[in-house]
C-alpha cells in the first residue's frame, strides 16, 4: 500500500478513532430459470475507510477532494471498489457505492480511491435461503 495512504489513515484516526469499516463485495451467482435474475450475494472483509458527509468541516482533505453528492469515502489504493459494492459501518449504516475515482499523486501510482456514496435508508434483506425465487423477509425471517 502506498505510504501517503498509511500515513493519511494514521492522521485521521489518532483525530476520529477506529476507521474500520465492513467492505461488502457485490458477487452475481447462477441466473434463476424462472425470472432470469441473477443470485446477488456479498463477500465482507475489513478495511479502513474515510467517510465524509456533505457540510462536515474536514480540513484534513487531500488537494482537490470535495464531496460531490451526499457521502463521500476515501479506500485504500489496494482494494478494488466497483459501483454497487457495499460498506457497512460500525453503528451498522449501509452505504452504496456510485461513482469511484482514483487518485494519484503520480502518474503511475494509485494513492486511494475517491468514491461517492449514498447512504441506504435501512439495511439490506437478508439473503433468501436456495429455492425462494421471491424476496419476502416476512417469509423467511
Amino acid at each position: 500500500m502506498g505510504s501517503f495512504w498509511n500515513d493519511y489513515i494514521k492522521t485521521v484516526e489518532r483525530h476520529r478513532g477506529s476507521c474500520d469499516v465492513t467492505y461488502r463485495t457485490l458477487v452475481l451467482g447462477n441466473r434463476d430459470a424462472e425470472t432470469g435474475w441473477r443470485a446477488k450475494s456479498y463477500t465482507e472483509s475489513t478495511k479502513k475507510a474515510i467517510l465524509v458527509a456533505r457540510g462536515d468541516t474536514h480540513t484534513a482533505l487531500p488537494p482537490g477532494t470535495y464531496v460531490r453528492s451526499d457521502w463521500l469515502i476515501l479506500l485504500p489504493p489496494d482494494l478494488s471498489p466497483k459501483a454497487y459494492d457495499q460498506l457497512k459501518t460500525a453503528g451498522n449504516v449501509y452505504f452504496e457505492l456510485e461513482a469511484v475515482r482514483e487518485r494519484m499523486l503520480t502518474p503511475d501510482t494509485v494513492e486511494y480511491h475517491e468514491v461517492d456514496v449514498s447512504k441506504l435508508p435501512f439495511a439490506p434483506e437478508p439473503e433468501a435461503p436456495a429455492g425462494y425465487p421471491y424476496t419476502y423477509p416476512h417469509a423467511y425471517a
